[in-house]
């Protein structure tokens, strides 16, 4: 397990890594589920769904615009090849 300062350098690394069009589409993700589909926001957090089916339900009810939802599923599904950078 790593230890709270690394824990920290690596969520500053992440936020630097990022560009602003992949910064506002995981905000925008975030204001979507809370504001407007919290049951969802419920079940991402509790493990029911991934953050694909939440970006997917927040796209289809006209939350995110097809390249936010695509964006912030990028970003936040741990594995894919934009996480090389992550140590």
């Amino acid at each position: 397990m790593k230890s709270s300062t690394a824990h920290t350098a690596t969520e500053i690394s992440r936020r630097l890594a990022l560009s602003h069009a992949e910064t506002e589409a995981v905000s925008a993700l975030h204001a979507a589920l809370a504001a407007h589909l919290p049951t969802t926001l419920t079940a991402l957090r509790n493990g029911t769904i991934d953050i694909i089916t939440a970006a997917g339900l927040a796209y289809l009810a006209g939350f995110l615009s097809a390249t936010q939802a695509h964006l912030a599923t990028e970003i936040l599904t741990p594995g894919r090849h934009e996480w090389r950078w992550v140590t």
